[in-house]
C-alpha cells in the first residue's frame, strides 16, 4: 500500500477483513497515528485521568511539539521545540519583579484575539498556546478550509466578539484599501502584525486609532519579551534587557540581532533551551535603530535578504518592495541580484494580463513606479528598465503559510528568465526599450542618440546640457560600462561606419559633446600634449589675480561660524559631526545641490553610525559650486558673507578613473569661487582645503627624503590620475591666492583614511583598499604586497576628522592673540631663520629663494606667507604583512598569500572574455585597474615618507596617533 491514504487504508482493511500481513514499500513509510475524528473526543463518557508527574527540570529539555519555519527565507524545515522553551513565556511574570518595563503579550491579558497564522507555525502556537495558558488570553480562529482574505476577516471583526488581532501585513493593508472594513479593524483594542513589513502610511492610520505593534519571534526563539511602547512607534521593537540581546553592525547603518547566553536570565532565553551547547545564536534579523530613542529597533528584513553585490556593495530591498508592493497593480514583489552587478525586480501582476499588448503596457505603467523609487535608492540598488521582469500567470510567487513569499523559491522559479538578464554578448543588440516607438532608428543621428541615452540616465536634471560633465549629472561606473556597450550596440545595429567605445574612452571625454566628436573620429585634442601643460592651462585659466579686499577685516571673535562642502561625504559627516558638538562652533552652513540636503545627511549619519543629526547650528544652503556666485540666492549670500570666519572646502569626487578636465568645471572652478567667497566676507577668513597625499607620490619617489610640508611647485609631483593632478591643480591656486591677498589659507593633506576607530561606523566599501580586499575575497587570493603602499600608514576617519576640527579650533589662540589677522609664520625646517625670503620647493627638488617683494605686490607692509601645508599622514605605522593576516584569520573562505603581480594577473583574468576591463561586473577591484596597475610599476619604489611635524604641533590628535591595528581591520572586515 502506497500513497498518503495508505495508513487509513490499512486500518479500514484491519477492521473489515481481520487482516494480518500488509505489503509495504521498501523502505517502508513512517509510522503513523490515526486520530479519531472529533465527535469521538466530544462524546460524553468518563476518561482516566492521566497524571503528569514530571518536575520541570526534567521536562524542560523533553519535546513538546515539532513545528516547521515559514520557508519566508528558504526550504520549510522541522523544529523540536521543548517544554523549556514555552515555559519562557511563564518566566515573564517575573519580569515586573527584576524592575524592567512591562512586557507586551501580558497586557492584552483577558482579551478574545483573533489568531490568523497557520497553526503549524511557532506564531500561532505561542499566542494560542502560551498566551492563552499564562495570560487568559482567548484565542479566536478563523474557519478551517477557507483562504485567508481581507474579507474573511471583516467579517469575523464583525460577527467574532473579539477586541484584539493578529495579522499579516498583506491582510492589513487589504483592509486599508476598504474604507469600512479598516473602521472596523480601528475600533479593536489592539492590532498586532508580523511576517514582514507595514507600509508607513497604513501603518500610521492605523495607529492613529488603535493600538498597533510589530511582533517578531521564530520557531528558534519562540515569543520574545516584547517591551509594551507607544503606538507611535508602531514600526519599533524594543526586546528589552532580559531577552540577551546584541545588536551588531553589518553596515549600510543595519544591525544584525545576536542572542547572547546570559547566567542569570536562565529562565527567560528560550533559544538556549533549543540549543543547549551554544553560546550565542544569530536571529539573522537585520534592525536600525531608532534616530533619537534607546533600545527602539525597525526591522528591516533578514541578512539573506540583503543583496551584496559582486563590487562588495550592499543593498536592503526591503522598503523598495513594501512601498511597490502597496500599489494596487502589483500583487508582490521581490528584488535579487546577489553576486551579480546590478539588481534585478521580480513582479507578480495585481491583474490578469492575457495579451502581450497587456503584458508591454502594465510593464510601462510599473516602469513609471520603478523611476520614482530610483529616485529615492542608493544607486546600487536602482533598477534598470530592461532588468524588470513580470511574473507568468501559471506561475504564481511560491507562499509559506502566512501568506508571505517564499523569496528564494520564487528565484528558483524564475532562474532561467533571470539568468537571461545577465548574458551580455560584447556587442548586444539594442536593448529593447531604446528601440521601442521609433524612439531610435536608422535616421536618428548619434548626437540624439546620445542625448536620449544620457537623459536616460539623469531623468530631469536640470543640469543636462550637451556640455554637461558626465559625473557631475550624477552617472557613475555602472552607468559608464552600460553607455559603452549601447554606443557600440546602436554602432553594430545600423551599420555605422563609427568608432567604437571602452569605459577608458567614455572616462576621458565625459560629456556628450566630446564623446560624439571621438565617436566620430572629431576629436582635436593633441594626443602628444603633455599632462604639465594640461595642468598649467588648467591652472592659468582660474588664477586670474583675485581682487584687493581693503584692511582692515573686522576679527571673528570667540566663535567660529564655518561654511563646510562635502558634509554628506564619509569623512566629512564626521567633521559635521564634530563642529556641531564643539562649544566654540556657533554656526555651520553645508553647502547641497538641492532641498535634499538635511535628509541625505540624517541618512549619512545613521549609516555612519553618528546617532541623530543635530540641526540647531546647522543651515543646508543650496548652492553650485561651478556657477558665478555659487548660485547662491542674494538674501543667503548676504547672510553667509557676513557670518563666515572659516571655509572648510572637502568636496571632491574620489573617483581614479576620471580625466584632469572632467575634475574642471565643478571641483577646480569651484576651488575660485570659494575662494572668491572668502576675499569677500566680511571677517578675515581661514581657508582650509582637504586635499590628498597624491599630490605629491611622484615627488616622494624621485627623493630620497620626506615630502615636505609645503605646496608642490611642479606639476609632475602628483600622481598620473585625474583625481591627484586637479586637486595639485587646486592646490597651487590655493596657494597663489594666499601669497597675493590677506586670506589665509591651510591645505590639509590626506594619506589612506580608514574605516572608524571605534563606534559602528563602516569603511566605505567603494574606496579601493576594501574594493581590493572584496576581489580578493572573490579570487580566493590576497596580495602579500602593495607596492608603496605596504607601509600602513592609514589614519581611522573618525581620528581624521578630529584632526581637521584640531586645526580649525586652534585659530581661537592664534586669532585672539593677533587680533583677527594673520598669523605670523614660525620658523619651519624648510625655511631656516629666513625672514626676508620664502622658500619654494622647484621641480628639481632643490629649495629657491624667492624674494617676498617678487611674489606679489598685493599688500604691501604685510608679511606674505606661502599656504600652510598639513600632512595628515599616520606617524606611527604598520605593515600591510600584518593587515594580510588579519584579513585572513577574519575571512570565511581560505586567502592564498602570493605576490602582488601575480594576484593582478588573476583579477585581470576574473574579468568576462567580452566585457570591458574596467567594469564592474564581476568584481569591483576590476574598476581600480589602472590606479592598482600604477602601484606595481611603483613597487620598486618603495613607500614614501611624509613630514608631519607641523600638524603634530597643530592637532593634539595627530601627535598622540598610534599604528592601526590588526584588531581593527578584521572589525572592517566584519562590517564588510
Amino acid at each position: 500500500m502506497v500513497g498518503e491514504r495508505a495508513a487509513r487504508m490499512q486500518h479500514l482493511v484491519r477492521d473489515k477483513t481481520d487482516c494480518k500481513k500488509f505489503i509495504v514499500p521498501d523502505p517502508p513509510p513512517p509510522a503513523s497515528l490515526a486520530i479519531p475524528d472529533l465527535e469521538h473526543f466530544l462524546e460524553p463518557g468518563k476518561t482516566p485521568a492521566f497524571r503528569y508527574e514530571k518536575t520541570f527540570d526534567q521536562a524542560r529539555y523533553e519535546p513538546l511539539v515539532v513545528l516547521h519555519t515559514s520557508g519566508s527565507s528558504g526550504i520549510p524545515k522541522p523544529i523540536t521545540v521543548a517544554h523549556g522553551s514555552i515555559a519562557t513565556m511563564d518566566a515573564y511574570h517575573l519580569i515586573p519583579s527584576r524592575g524592567d518595563p512591562k512586557v507586551l503579550g501580558p497586557s492584552f491579558k483577558g482579551t478574545r484575539m483573533l489568531m490568523t497564522f497557520p497553526m503549524f507555525h511557532m506564531a500561532s502556537f505561542t499566542l494560542l498556546v502560551g498566551l492563552g495558558v499564562y495570560y487568559d488570553i482567548v484565542g479566536v480562529l478563523p474557519p478551517a478550509g477557507e483562504p485567508l482574505s481581507a474579507i474573511l476577516v471583516d467579517a469575523i471583526l464583525l460577527q467574532g466578539d473579539i477586541q484584539g488581532a493578529a495579522l499579516p501585513p498583506s491582510i492589513i493593508v487589504d483592509l486599508y484599501k476598504r474604507p469600512e472594513s479598516f473602521e472596523r479593524l480601528c475600533e479593536l483594542d489592539y492590532v498586532l502584525y508580523a511576517g514582514g513589513p507595514l507600509p508607513k502610511e497604513v501603518g500610521d492610520a492605523l495607529s492613529s486609532r488603535t493600538h498597533l505593534a510589530s511582533t517578531f519571534g521564530s520557531t528558534e526563539t519562540a515569543y520574545p519579551p516584547l517591551q509594551a511602547i507607544d503606538s507611535a512607534d508602531w514600526e519599533y521593537v524594543s526586546y528589552g534587557p532580559v531577552f540577551g540581546s546584541d545588536f551588531r553592525p553589518v553596515g549600510e547603518g543595519l544591525y544584525e540581532q545576536w542572542l547572547v547566553r546570559q547566567g542569570d536570565l536562565d529562565l527567560f532565553q528560550s533559544i538556549f533551551v533549543m540549543y543547549p551547547d551554544r553560546q550565542e545564536f544569530s536571529t539573522r534579523d537585520l534592525y536600525e535603530k531608532h534616530p533619537t530613542k534607546a533600545d527602539l529597533w525597525r526591522f528591516r528584513g533578514r541578512a539573506d535578504d540583503l543583496i551584496v553585490f559582486s563590487n562588495a556593495e550592499k543593498f536592503n530591498p526591503t522598503d523598495f518592495e513594501t512601498v511597490l508592493s502597496m500599489f494596487p497593480m502589483v500583487k508582490s514583489a521581490l528584488v535579487g541580484g546577489q553576486g551579480r552587478f546590478q539588481p534585478f525586480l521580480l513582479i507578480e501582476p495585481g491583474e490578469d494580463l492575457k495579451t502581450v499588448q497587456a503584458r508591454r503596457e502594465y510593464g510601462e505603467s510599473v516602469w513609471l513606479l520603478v523611476e520614482k523609487l530610483n529616485e529615492t535608492s542608493p544607486t546600487c540598488g536602482q533598477i534598470m528598465k530592461d532588468f524588470i521582469l513580470l511574473s507568468e500567470p501559471g506561475r504564481p510567487f511560491p507562499r509559506a503559510g502566512k501568506g508571505t513569499v517564499q523569496r528564494k523559491a520564487a528565484f528558483r522559479l524564475y532562474q532561467k528568465e533571470i539568468d537571461n538578464l545577465y548574458i551580455r554578448p560584447e556587442l548586444p543588440k539594442m536593448p529593447r526599450d531604446m528601440l521601442l516607438d521609433g524612439a531610435v532608428d536608422g535616421q536618428t543621428t548619434l548626437l540624439d542618440f546620445m542625448r536620449k541615452l544620457v537623459r536616460s540616465y539623469v531623468m530631469n536634471s536640470p543640469d543636462f546640457n550637451d556640455e554637461a560633465d558626465f559625473f557631475d549629472l550624477g552617472l557613475d561606473s555602472l552607468h559608464v560600462v552600460d553607455m559603452a556597450k549601447r554606443i557600440n550596440a546602436y554602432i553594430i545595429e545600423f551599420e555605422l561606419d563609427l568608432r567604437t567605445v571602452d569605459s577608458a574612452a567614455v572616462y576621458a571625454r565625459p560629456s556628450i559633446r566630446r564623446l560624439v566628436a571621438y565617436v566620430e573620429d572629431r576629436d582635436c585634442a593633441d594626443p602628444k600634449e603633455s599632462r604639465e601643460s594640461r595642468m598649467q592651462t588648467m591652472f592659468d585659466k582660474y588664477s586670474t589675480s583675485p581682487t584687493r579686499q581693503s584692511d582692515p577685516k573686522v576679527p571673528h571673535g570667540k566663535s567660529l561660524t564655518v561654511l563646510m562642502t562635502g558634509s554628506t561625504g564619509s569623512l566629512g559627516s564626521y567633521i559635521l559631526d564634530l563642529l556641531i558638538k564643539h562649544p566654540e562652533v556657533a554656526r555651520i552652513y553645508c553647502t547641497t545641490r538641492d532641498q535634499a540636503g538635511p535628509a541625505a545627511q540624517e541618512k549619512r549619519f545613521r549609516d555612519t553610525g553618528l546617532g541623530h543629526l543635530n540641526l540647531e547650528k546647522v543651515q543646508f544652503i543650496p548652492c553650485d559650486l561651478a556657477r558665478y556666485r555659487l548660485g547662491l540666492a542674494e538674501a543667503v549670500r548676504e547672510e553667509v558673507l557676513n557670518a563666515i570666519t572659516h571655509v572648510l572646502h572637502v568636496a571632491w569626487d574620489v573617483n581614479f578613473n576620471r580625466s584632469l578636465e572632467s575634475f574642471e568645471d565643478t571641483h577646480v572652478a569651484g576651488v575660485r569661487n570659494l575662494l572668491d567667497l572668502s576675499l569677500e566676507a566680511k571677517h578675515h577668513v581661514h581657508f582650509l582645503f582637504t586635499s590628498t597625499f597624491a599630490t605629491a607620490t611622484e615627488w616622494g619617489h624621485k627623493h630620497d627624503h620626506a615630502v615636505p610640508e609645503n605646496v608642490l611647485d611642479d606639476w609632475t609631483a602628483a600622481q598620473e590620475m585625474g583625481y591627484a593632478e586637479s586637486k595639485l591643480v587646486a592646490e597651487r591656486l590655493i596657494d597663489q591666492c594666499g601669497q597675493k591677498s590677506p586670506l589665509k589659507t591651510t591645505i590639509c593633506r590626506l594619506g589612506q583614511i580608514a574605516g572608524p576607530s571605534e563606534g559602528s561606523g563602516v569603511w566605505n566599501r567603494d574606496e579601493w583598499i576594501p574594493s581590493m580586499v572584496a576581489s580578493s575575497m572573490h579570487l580566493g587570493l590576497l596580495p602579500e604586497s602593495l607596492g608603496p603602499q605596504d607601509r600602513v600608514d592609514w589614519i581611522p576617519v573618525d581620528k581624521a576628522a578630529r584632526i581637521i576640527v584640531d586645526v580649525l579650533a586652534a585659530d581661537l589662540n592664534i586669532d585672539h592673540e593677533n587680533k583677527g589677522g594673520k598669523r605670523k609664520r614660525t620658523q619651519s625646517p624648510i625655511d631656516g631663520d629666513e625672514s626676508a625670503k620664502s622658500r619654494r620647493i622647484t621641480r628639481s627638488g632643490k629649495a629657491q629663494s624667492v624674494s617676498t617683494t617678487d611674489a606679489s605686490s598685493a599688500h604691501q607692509g604685510s608679511t606674505i606667507e606661502r599656504t600652510k601645508v598639513l600632512q595628515v599622514v599616520n606617524p606611527s605605522t604598520n605593515t600591510w604583512s600584518a593587515m594580510c593576516d588579519s584579513i585572513q584569520s577574519s575571512s570565511k573562505i581560505c586567502l592564498d598569500r602570493i605576490d602582488f603581480s601575480t594576484w593582478l594577473e588573476a583579477l585581470r583574468g576574473s574579468a568576462p572574455e567580452h566585457m570591458d576591463k574596467d567594469a564592474v561586473q564581476v568584481n569591483p577591484a576590476l574598476k581600480l585597474l589602472r590606479y592598482l596597475e600604477l602601484l606595481l610599476e611603483q613597487s620598486s619604489n618603495g613607500p614614501i615618507k611624509f613630514e608631519t611635524s607641523e600638524a603634530e604641533s597643530l592637532s593634539p590628535t595627530m601627535a598622540s596617533l598610534g599604528p592601526v591595528t590588526g584588531e581593527q581591520m578584521a572589525t572592517w572586515m566584519r562590517q564588510w
